[in-house]
């Protein structure tokens, strides 16, 4: 772990980490789409005079990447609602799901999580600095990205010039946790010492954290997700799949079944090997786009092939359908 690890050392406390949902399942390896989650948060009693502040919620998650290695996603996020607030307004509890990692093929291993909520002054630009900052890790985070990808060391050298600053930056709560066998549930961490006699808090989305005791959770705290599926709904956004895809369609729609074929080929063995799908997946999509190459180009008694060639677009096809393959 280390991204941010100065500012863990130097601010950082033995804060309250654990489940506050139902018991979830361990992830199985080549099985499983996975994504991370910040589901809500709450901040309380911030005071730096009149100064006015961002809200910053930054992320880093790393996972096994096929290929080998790890592989990275990193969020910058100022949710609308704490964009140069007024600190005596600032206790609240904000809702609403962020992604922060996926959903990616799950490949085995531990999954490195280092989350952090910051309140930073918004003097001397920094907010526009932010602005800046989520809009290059939004870039970074259209996929997973090799921990030494150049845009990745922007972005936390970025982060780090901010956050690491002695004279206005504050983490309100944050987690560097490694999750060597991760389990699917929702987590919390929060702003209070723990204790081996209290458990750890419920959680009901949309009403926050509540003790045993039935009273609301008033420090504040990080509620977030590790949710599997046998789905990836944004697959068609998938870059290198997409691209291939549209220069087999322009082919296909030429009339080009020599052309066609070659590309076929090529996008089987993308698809298969692709970092954003699971293996049975990408086979799955290209039986799919297959068959539809030979309904493009039929081929009647004599041998003449006929027809009108084209291909759908990509998001009509469903590789998760396995009636469809």
């Amino acid at each position: 772990m280390g991204w941010f690890s100065e500012i863990w050392r130097t601010r950082a406390q033995d804060w309250s980490f654990g489940s506050v949902g139902p018991a979830g399942t361990e992830l199985v390896p080549d099985e499983q789409y996975v994504s991370v989650n910040l589901r809500e948060f709450h901040i309380a009693d911030v005071r730096l005079g009149r100064q006015r502040l961002y809200g910053t919620v930054t992320s880093s998650c790393s996972v096994v990447r096929r290929a080998g290695g790890r592989a990275e996603s990193i969020v910058v996020t100022t949710p609308g609602v704490l964009r140069d607030v007024d600190p005596d307004n600032l206790d609240r509890v904000v809702t609403g799901t962020t992604r922060l990692l996926g959903p990616v093929p799950y490949r085995g291993g531990g999954i490195d999580l280092e989350l952090g909520l910051f309140t930073v002054p918004s003097r001397d630009l920094l907010g526009p600095y932010l602005n800046l900052l989520e809009q290059a890790a939004s870039l970074a985070g259209v996929g997973l990205v090799a921990k030494d990808a150049g845009i990745v060391g922007l972005v936390k050298e970025g982060l780090n010039t901010i956050l690491a600053g002695r004279s206005g930056p504050e983490l309100e709560i944050g987690l560097a946790h490694t999750f060597d066998q991760p389990v699917t549930g929702t987590y919390a961490v929060i702003r209070t010492e723990r204790s081996p006699s209290r458990e750890m808090p419920a959680y009901q989305p949309g009403h926050g954290l509540r003790w045993s005791d039935g009273n609301t959770v008033a420090e504040p705290y990080i509620v977030f997700s590790i949710d599997a599926d046998q789905r990836r709904e944004d697959w068609p956004d998938i870059p290198n799949l997409a691209d291939a895809y549209d220069q087999l369609r322009i082919v296909a729609e030429r009339g080009d079944l020599v052309g066609a074929t070659e590309l076929l080929a090529a996008f089987r063995r993308m698809a298969v090997f692709s970092s954003g799908l699971l293996a049975r997946d990408g086979e799955r999509l290209y039986d799919l786009i297959r068959s539809e190459i030979a309904r493009a180009f039929p081929t009647t008694a004599t041998g003449t092939r006929t027809g009108r060639p084209g291909l759908p677009p990509l998001a009509e096809l469903d590789p998760f359908d396995a009636t469809k393959s």
